[in-house]
């Protein structure tokens, strides 16, 4: 009776070990965590990177031209629906709030040459403020929706301020009075 207790304890250990094994393998966990594994340790390696705060649209054609650029790029991006997309444009994933100084330092701020944010005014105010404070000689570059905002931003610690809808207005302007002018290409 001992042999064959044995025998189907062992054989029942068995058929569960397979099983949650399969089960790991269909369930795409360890997918997930070597993807994990591989954000950090890219994010450990970044360095003279750019950093962009927010992945709409903006934020993602600043990732375009960074990564166009040859430079890399760290996206700090509250979503964790849109860390395939980063991936695929060739940047590093953070998920975080860049209003946040751990979002700022897992983005591995002390070593960016330069920090966009293209959120909304008010939360470009504290990412800005936030930045500044970790890094004082960092450039930041900032997208402004609306122009009430500009002087509070530039007194929050902004290298540069982007008004979007100033800035398209006059290309489309610039490109409808001049051939000369080459409008931006999607």
């Amino acid at each position: 009776w001992w042999t064959v207790t044995v025998i189907v304890a062992g054989f029942a250990v068995f058929v569960n070990a397979t099983a949650q094994l399969t089960t790991l393998l269909l369930s795409g966990e360890i997918r997930a965590v070597l993807a994990v594994r591989r954000r950090n340790r890219m994010r450990s390696q970044l360095k003279g990177h750019v950093v962009v705060v927010g992945f709409g649209r903006v934020g993602r054609a600043a990732v375009a031209a960074v990564r166009e650029a040859g430079l890399p790029c760290a996206v700090i991006e509250a979503d964790p629906a849109r860390a395939e997309d980063v991936a695929r444009m060739g940047a590093v994933y953070v998920q975080g709030d860049g209003r946040d100084n751990e979002s700022l330092e897992a983005a591995n701020i002390g070593a960016a040459v330069a920090l966009t944010t293209a959120l909304d005014d008010p939360d470009n105010l504290v990412v800005t403020l936030t930045a500044r404070t970790l890094r004082p000689d960092l450039r930041i570059v900032a997208r402004v929706n609306d122009m009430h905002w500009c002087e509070r931003l530039r007194r929050a610690g902004a290298s540069h301020l982007v008004p979007v809808y100033e800035s398209a207005g006059a290309s489309i302007a610039a490109t409808a009075l001049s051939a000369d002018v080459l409008a931006v290409q999607e």
